[in-house]
């Protein structure tokens, strides 16, 4: 398969953006935020060129911008030429452009940081990803990058009475694959370390976090509140961490 024979599946995934939905910081966001500051606070220094490798629709960018100085350019890049005029129209940046991570349209060495969240588990290539990310950070910057994790125990228990009930729903995207299929694969922390590690990144700290819920309670502010709550008791009392949604590290070019 080659991305080519992805445009379609990839166009009807981008038009859950239209209207710029989906800026409002939700628990996942909050955590990717908070590598982001741990980085920031490890470069120490005005002036930081900042990337979105795989922006989506801006939110990250138009949070930076709008939260975070002693940056100096905030640019970014998306697969879907729809989601890059949308980025761009949320953020008032020009610097997006369409590109596809495994073959990225910025040249070498040019970020201080780099922002890779969610990406990685559609590549075809993920190695190659990896190393592109790596081409582009300058030595000495950071690159923080999350992905799914295979192990998300506490939301796989949550999820099963829905999934279920969903099981025809889901035999039918098996048989129509080829029409609506995308690339989407998770990693346990030993395989996103080793994959990481292929690029000659040094990990300073990797974790996971986020728990989730089925469709409705999901929609439901204090259904998420009581799941993000107990998280955060985990967190303390020092179980589950591995098992999170999301599993995130902090990288170094070195």
């Amino acid at each position: 398969m080659d991305w080519k024979k992805l445009e379609q599946p990839y166009y009807l995934r981008s038009k859950k953006y239209e209207g710029g939905k989906y800026l409002s910081l939700n628990r996942k966001h909050k955590g990717v935020l908070e590598y982001l500051d741990f980085a920031l606070e490890k470069i120490n220094k005005d002036g930081v060129d900042f990337c979105d490798a795989g922006c989506g629709n801006g939110i990250y960018l138009k949070f930076l911008k709008e939260n975070r100085t002693g940056l100096a350019s905030l640019c970014g890049f998306d697969f879907s030429e729809k989601i890059v005029e949308l980025a761009k129209e949320n953020t008032g940046l020009e610097e997006i452009k369409i590109g596809n991570l495994e073959n990225a349209p910025f040249g070498n060495e040019k970020f201080d940081l780099i922002l890779c969240t969610q990406v990685i588990e559609h590549l075809l290539e993920d190695k190659r990803g990896i190393a592109e990310l790596y081409r582009m950070l300058r030595k000495g910057g950071y690159l923080v990058i999350s992905t799914d994790n295979t192990y998300n125990i506490i939301s796989e228990f949550l999820n099963l009475p829905f999934r279920i009930l969903s099981l025809p729903y889901a035999l039918l995207k098996k048989i129509f694959r080829d029409k609506k299929y995308f690339p989407h694969k998770s990693y346990s922390i030993k395989e996103f370390k080793n994959l990481i590690g292929v690029g000659n990144f040094e990990i300073e700290k990797v974790s996971t976090f986020r728990f989730s819920m089925p469709f409705p309670f999901y929609k439901i502010k204090a259904m998420r509140d009581t799941i993000d709550f107990f998280e955060m008791i985990c967190g303390k009392i020092g179980i589950f961490k591995n098992n999170g949604d999301i599993v995130i590290a902090l990288c170094k070019k070195i």
